[in-house]
């Protein structure tokens, strides 16, 4: 037995938790809840140039940005319509 014990689960009588609140306070928000406006992205993340509007060296384009006729639409809504109906006959 290793002895480990979940800390969630310690407890104590709280006589010292006022001076574990006071160091935890911050001068600066920081972590998580810390605004990113994306100042280090070009750092961190390489995104590739734009040649044209929304044209890449690549090739690459946005799949959001793709559109057709329409004109299968239909069949495609009645198929994810069908594997939804079968999915859920399979989970009974």
């Amino acid at each position: 037995m290793s002895g480990w014990t979940n800390p969630l689960g310690w407890a104590d009588a709280g006589a010292d938790d006022e001076t574990v609140l006071t160091q935890t306070r911050y001068d600066e928000s920081e972590g998580p809840t810390k605004a990113d406006n994306g100042e280090a992205d070009p750092s961190v993340v390489h995104r590739e140039a734009d040649v044209a509007n929304g044209a890449k060296v690549s090739g690459w384009t946005n799949p959001l940005g793709w559109a057709d006729g329409g004109d299968d639409d239909d069949s495609v809504l009645l198929e994810l319509v069908k594997q939804h109906k079968n999915s859920m006959h399979k989970r009974v």
